[in-house]
């Protein structure tokens, strides 16, 4: 049971995110408050089902699981390069974001320099997994559970108060399919990397039942989370009011306490940024070592320390990527833009997860039958990676304000991460060459 709860907790942590927050107000501006819900579990049975055809995965690679494995095995090795490229510059972008909201949560009481408190809470994080795995999978267990406990409480309580205010919903207000995909697209932010929990198992033996159940679980608790979050703000709030704000959970922290709201709010930032950072870095971290081993990334990646068996090289380095991330998006003020193309770039990876997995079964003899649940399941398949395409797209264009920043972002992503690429195939066929 622990150790179920401590998978859970990961999966949960690094997607309970201070960016979160803003996520949840920016689809109050895209469609009425009311039908948030909606896009709201439209991600959440997505992903869902992708923790399923995930878990197929772990399980055929219980050894190496993760994006590398799982797009090398299916479609080759230049493509599953180009996906985990992306995903580590999703998760250095993300730093620089997750830190700036942060800041604004401090800045509501505390005038305090972002280019101060931004580098120490990263470089904490960084302390804490150098001291080893155990350690911080304590407190990402602990922080998880107050941070989830007290989420749930906030938006019940302000659920339940009796001065809550139903916006009536107009003929202005008639919602439309493009909205709906921009708001699931955005949604989709919400469950980012929650698969990283995959990197995380201690044992083979977790990749057959507790990592599946614990993502499967640990979504549906962040599913409820956000539902009662977003229920509770369009109770008491119009959609301005909350599309308006990056810290809409300011607005229901006020209704506890006008004098300690804002603390509340700090509080609630401090761990959401904390287990992010925690759980992303833990899983991130391996991952780069992985590449490391493999001699796609340098030698300095594979540092282990002898005492702890923290792969110290890759937790450095990745430190190191994201202070500097977070210093060029506090000066150039783009996190607006980066959270959008980080749900972009995360709906194409996990389009690939669906399809990988079906031609990896086509492709085993011993898995190959026709039978109508199988049938059914590639129908899913196919639908699920459509759906995450369509819904990537959407992110993209989710502000006009933003279009066109989003898309340079994302095609500077996408071509930084191919040239990678190939310039580690280049290398390792010099390398076989002599």
């Amino acid at each position: 049971m622990y150790k179920l709860l401590e998978y859970m907790t990961i999966c949960i942590g690094i997607c309970l995110a201070t960016t979160g927050y803003t996520v949840i107000g920016e689809m109050f501006g895209i469609l009425p408050g009311i039908y948030v819900p909606l896009p709201l579990i439209l991600a959440g049975v997505l992903c869902i089902f992708l923790a399923i055809v995930l878990s197929q995965l772990a399980q055929r690679y219980p050894t190496a699981p993760g994006v590398r494995t799982y797009i090398r095995a299916a479609f080759g090795d230049k493509p599953s390069l180009v996906a985990t490229f992306m995903l580590i510059s999703v998760v250095v972008l993300f730093a620089g974001a997750e830190a700036y909201i942060f800041t604004v949560s401090i800045n509501i009481i505390y005038d305090v320099s972002p280019y101060v408190v931004v580098p120490l809470v990263i470089a904490f994080v960084v302390a804490v997994n150098l001291f080893g795995l155990d350690m911080p999978r304590k407190m990402q267990l602990i922080m998880t559970l107050m941070l989830v406990t007290g989420l749930i409480v906030l938006g019940i309580y302000a659920s339940l108060s009796t001065e809550s205010q139903v916006n009536v919903v107009t003929d202005e207000d008639m919602i439309d399919a493009l909205a709906i995909v921009s708001a699931a697209g955005t949604a989709i932010f919400l469950f980012m990397g929650f698969e990283w929990v995959l990197v995380s198992g201690k044992h083979p033996n977790d990749y057959k039942r507790t990592i599946p159940l614990a993502m499967v679980l640990g979504i549906s608790v962040l599913l409820i989370a956000y539902l009662v979050l977003s229920y509770a703000l369009s109770l008491r709030f119009q959609d301005h009011e909350v599309s308006g704000t990056m810290v809409p959970h300011f607005l229901l922290a006020n209704l506890i306490s006008t004098e300690h709201g804002a603390y509340i709010v700090i509080l609630l930032s401090l761990f959401a940024m904390v287990t992010t950072f925690n759980a992303g870095l833990m899983g991130v971290s391996r991952l780069m070592y992985t590449l490391g081993r493999e001699g796609v990334l340098p030698p300095v990646f594979t540092k282990i320390s002898m005492k702890t068996g923290v792969p110290v090289g890759a937790v450095l380095t990745l430190g190191l990527l994201a202070e500097i991330s977070a210093l060029i998006q506090l000066a150039t003020s783009i996190h607006e833009q980066v959270l959008f193309v980080c749900a972009a770039i995360y709906c194409l990876i996990y389009s690939l997860y669906p399809l990988s997995n079906l031609r990896i079964i086509n492709n085993d003899s011993a898995c190959k039958n026709s039978s109508l649940k199988m049938n059914i399941f590639k129908v899913l398949s196919y639908c699920a990676s459509v759906l995450f395409i369509v819904f990537g797209i959407g992110a993209l264009l989710n502000s006009e304000e933003y279009v066109f920043d989003n898309l340079v972002i994302f095609t500077m992503v996408v071509i930084a991460s191919c040239m990678l690429s190939s310039l580690v195939m280049k290398q390792s066929q010099r390398v076989i060459n002599v």
